[in-house]
């Protein structure tokens, strides 16, 4: 939707002509304050009201898909130098440069953003010791071996030390 079609009757003169500044010439908020010529409190003001901002959000999604254009011509374009700089014996460096971070550029903003918010496994905690921390040292190597499978088969019943103590 254009800013001219948009709900502008709420709209005074100054934002009409800032929102059509914005999509029209796109420069530096400083410096957009300056050609209109109002303080950046006004700005703030703006900023307040419901209406302005879904009018400027139209506007910038515009900028968006107008910046999303230019780079894709501006990548066809680079590509097509880089293949002619190929072949040309007077290359200029700066023109390759200039392509090649064209095509860069594309290539950077045209990735999909699901790749990015692809969650990252954590590593699991470390197993959790069986034996209490009173149990003796030698007690509780007992009580580790006695779980190792292929330990328990090779091992005689034992009585443990505490067993005999009580009989």
């Amino acid at each position: 939707m254009q800013v001219d079609q948009m709900n502008l009757i709420h709209l005074s003169k100054d934002q009409r002509k800032f929102l059509r500044l914005v999509r029209d010439q796109p420069d530096t908020l400083d410096r957009l304050i300056d050609r209109l010529m109002f303080k950046p409190w006004r700005l703030s003001m703006w900023l307040r009201s419901q209406v302005f901002r879904d009018n400027l959000a139209e506007v910038l999604q515009i900028l968006r898909r107008r910046r999303k254009l230019e780079l894709d011509l501006a990548a066809s374009a680079g590509i097509v130098t880089i293949a002619r700089l190929m072949h040309d014996k007077d290359a200029s460096l700066g023109q390759l440069l200039a392509a090649t971070a064209a095509v860069e550029l594309e290539q950077a903003y045209s990735r999909p953003r699901k790749a990015a918010r692809k969650s990252v496994k954590m590593p699991s905690a470390p197993p959790r010791s069986l034996v209490h921390p009173d149990v003796p040292e030698d007690e509780a190597m007992q009580h580790i071996r006695s779980l190792d499978p292929t330990h328990r088969l090779n091992q005689e019943p034992r009585v443990s030390s505490r067993a005999t103590q009580i009989g």
